[in-house]
């Protein structure tokens, strides 16, 4: 890419105006377009504008600051280092912040009502067979905590409206 930029920039205006008149595609002869003609005309105006009063001085500009702002010709073309040091910046600091949330990792999230429900219901159906003391303790302990579990669901349960399993029909 960079070598194609370099080769069109060697091409001169003039080479490029014969290639269109070797075409053959339009009528006659191209021209050089001279916009000073056009330039003058549009300053006559803006001067009429300005002794008419509807143009203050300090707003005027000249064609070549209207067609040519000053903030929009500061762009450049980056050239191959340019890119490469900026990918390779930015794919650091992606790793920086990689490491960043590898050293501390997200709290698991809580497990609901219904994940222990089947977690005790798991283990007590591996324990079933285990005639051990150690087997019963645990199966008691559970099914203690598995019944003050759901008395707890029970007390803070709140009642659902229908609305919360039909929406409203608009009313107009």
């Amino acid at each position: 890419m960079h070598l194609s930029r370099l080769a069109w920039q060697c091409v001169s205006e003039t080479t490029i105006r014969n290639c269109w008149n070797h075409t053959g595609i339009f009528p006659g002869q191209l021209t050089r377009f001279d916009g000073t003609e056009n330039d003058q005309a549009l300053e006559k105006q803006i001067d009429r504008l300005q002794s008419m009063g509807l143009l203050h001085a300090t707003n005027r500009m000249s064609i070549a600051e209207l067609l040519n702002p000053a903030d929009e010709s500061g762009y450049s073309i980056w050239t191959s280092e340019e890119i490469f040091r900026s990918v390779k910046d930015s794919r650091t600091e992606d790793d920086d912040q990689d490491d960043d949330n590898n050293s501390e990792p997200p709290p698991p999230p809580k497990p609901t009502a219904k994940e222990v429900f089947k977690a005790i219901s798991l283990i007590n159906n591996y324990i079933e067979s285990d005639t051990s003391v150690a087997a019963d303790k645990l199966n008691q302990s559970m099914e203690t905590y598995s019944k003050s579990l759901l008395d707890h669901l029970i007390t803070t349960a709140r009642q659902s409206t229908i609305t919360s399993f039909f929406p409203p029909a608009d009313s107009s």
